[in-house]
């Protein structure tokens, strides 16, 4: 991993939810993903569902956060994902 960045599937192993991209211009910009754990085997994987916590959502008439199915995301494996600062993380109002 480097510069910090971390895949999708290495996020979820760790127990992080929340993620964003460097490419994405809003710094406040992060999806959280719902994590999933196989009560027989314990492992973890990202659920279908995430909500994506922008500060755009609202100006479109969109709750904050929005929640939204993902039907693709690529490569789970390909670490482009940077973890979430706690001071970052907003409260679902």
């Amino acid at each position: 991993m480097s510069d910090g960045l971390i895949s999708i599937n290495e996020a979820i192993r760790r127990g992080l939810s929340k993620l964003r991209l460097d490419k994405w211009t809003n710094p406040d910009d992060y999806m959280e993903f719902y994590i999933y754990e196989d009560p027989a085997t314990h492992e973890k994987s990202p659920g279908p569902w995430v909500k994506l916590w922008s500060p755009a959502n609202e100006i479109v008439g969109n709750k904050n956060p929005h929640k939204m199915m993902i039907l693709e995301l690529g490569d789970l494996n390909d670490p482009c994902w940077r973890p979430l600062p706690k001071s970052l993380e907003r409260v679902e109002k």
